[in-house]
């Protein structure tokens, strides 16, 4: 790109804001996808969860957006003031440190601003729902996460790519080679290598640590539930037949499951819907009477997380016929499930970190190679120097 098809310093401030806008979205698309396929919340929670995520944005959206614009002011200054000839020298040096310094500190903004929020709004959601619990945070902050290493790890590359004619433009304007070294703090291709592919590796299995979590208490609670479906059924049959609704405690078929299950007549509209054994939470009664006003006659609790396993049919009169099991006594034994989760993690971890060290070393030895050919030759020496061989683009690179 020449010099004057370099953009204006409000040209770049705009590319810059539209590519931290359009790259979180694929971000987006992978922090839904978990919360969405791990979490059970009820309707009320994910209002609660949506008006936090509103709430952090209005807030830190404007700090965040002026942070970037101040990281990116020496460059901006030097396109709008690049054709003067008495332009300080002291302006070039900024602006180069600054275009090098850009694609890092977008990366960092960008992994921050998935991990902040998830954490705060995890501490909002435990203050406010006693059932929030060690694994609903784990699939937040892991989505943050993910979202997060997405995000950076897109920006630092593109915003790169964004930055090149700036950058190299500015490298023109400062030809001494060790006042550019003195303006670049180092990032060793090692470290991106060990980054990037270990985060790839990583990031796939405590997903699927966490689905196979999700999927088994699932599977157990839909069993519970298609049992509890039964001995409704029962127990409205003897309705039908005129029993009363304290002789349906012992409905065929609640006694010969390993879990208890009650089964009762509760209505939605009392103070304190009692649910046989105790209360629903409120939170529960209002999905229940949500559930009615749409016109559904029945329903589980297969999508809410609640203190109780139920499935409920709705009764003429308003009220809903519901059987119910204590959620605690679906939980599964999890020591093994983290000794395995430990496990992948450690192997998977260790074998990204260990190619992603031969990658890096891969590198390494090219690029000493090649330097130092480089330092030699302009010294003057041109004697024939180490010779370096590969099968890649480096390889060839050093036979040219």
């Amino acid at each position: 790109m020449t010099p004057s098809a370099l953009p204006t310093g409000r040209g770049l401030l705009w590319r810059m804001h539209a590519l931290t806008v359009l790259i979180p979205l694929p971000a987006l698309a992978v922090l839904l996808a978990c919360l969405f396929t791990l979490l059970e919340l009820t309707r009320e929670q994910w209002l609660w969860f949506v008006g936090a995520v509103a709430i952090y944005t209005a807030v830190f959206t404007g700090p965040i957006m002026a942070y970037q614009r101040r990281s990116v002011t020496p460059i901006v200054a030097w396109l709008d003031r690049r054709e003067q000839r008495d332009l300080p020298a002291e302006a070039v040096q900024a602006a180069f440190a600054a275009s090098m310094r850009f694609p890092f500190r977008s990366a960092v903004i960008g992994v921050l601003n998935w991990l902040v929020p998830t954490w705060l709004i995890c501490t909002a959601m435990e203050l406010r729902w006693d059932r929030w619990g060690f694994f609903d945070t784990a699939v937040v902050q892991f989505s943050g996460l993910a979202a997060g290493f997405l995000a950076g790890s897109f920006l630092v590359f593109l915003c790169k790519l964004m930055i090149a004619p700036i950058r190299n433009a500015l490298a023109v304007a400062i030809p001494d080679p060790s006042v550019r070294r003195s303006l670049v703090v180092p990032v060793p291709m090692r470290s991106k290598l060990l980054v990037c592919v270990t985060g790839v590796t990583i990031m796939p299995v405590i997903f699927a640590v966490l689905l196979a979590h999700s999927e088994a208490t699932r599977a157990l609670r839909d069993f519970t539930i298609g049992w509890q479906e039964g001995v409704l059924d029962a127990a409205r049959a003897r309705l039908d037949a005129g029993a009363l609704p304290t002789e349906l405690a012992g409905a065929p078929g609640a006694a010969q499951i390993p879990v208890p299950i009650e089964v009762g007549i509760i209505d939605l509209a009392a103070p304190g819907a009692g649910a046989v054994g105790g209360e629903l939470e409120a939170d529960i009664v209002a999905s229940l009477q949500q559930a009615i006003a749409d016109g559904h006659a029945s329903g589980d609790s297969a999508r809410l997380r609640a203190a109780q396993v139920f499935a409920w049919r709705a009764l003429p009169d308003g009220r809903i016929l519901i059987a119910l099991s204590p959620a605690d006594r679906l939980q599964l034994d999890q020591s093994m499930l983290w000794t395995v989760f430990s496990l992948l993690l450690l192997v998977s971890t260790g074998s990204a970190v260990s190619l992603a060290w031969l990658l890096a070393q891969d590198v390494s030895r090219a690029t000493a190679a090649l330097r130092g050919e480089a330092e030699r030759l302009s010294s003057g020496d041109l004697r024939r120097g180490e010779v370096y061989e590969s099968e890649d683009e480096l390889g060839e690179l050093s036979r040219s």
